[in-house]
């Protein structure tokens, strides 16, 4: 998918984050069994705030990361849980 950058400061970032909520809605919304592998970073956090609360029963989430790094601007733990907790999937870190 394609999204367009605004010029604004924070509109890509809100314009990605729309954009991946909705490429992850449409995953979770197939109904088959998943896992999805997930990453960290301000754009993944944008995607889990846009992302509605929906049923993900059959959804697993598991983090692809390791450890923390100092300069780090958002908590791959926290971000997995959030998405756990919008969807009601399992969540592994």
């Amino acid at each position: 998918e394609v999204v367009p950058d605004f010029d604004g400061e924070d509109l890509p970032l809100k314009a990605l984050g729309i954009a991946g909520a909705q490429f992850l809605k449409r995953e979770i919304e197939r109904g088959e069994d998943t896992l999805i592998g997930v990453g960290h970073g301000r754009t993944l956090a944008a995607c889990v705030e846009y992302l509605p609360r929906i049923s993900a029963e059959k959804t697993r989430f598991v983090s692809l990361l390791g450890g923390l790094t100092r300069k780090f601007s958002a908590n791959p733990h926290d971000v997995i849980h959030r998405l756990a907790e919008r969807t009601g999937a399992e969540a592994y870190v």
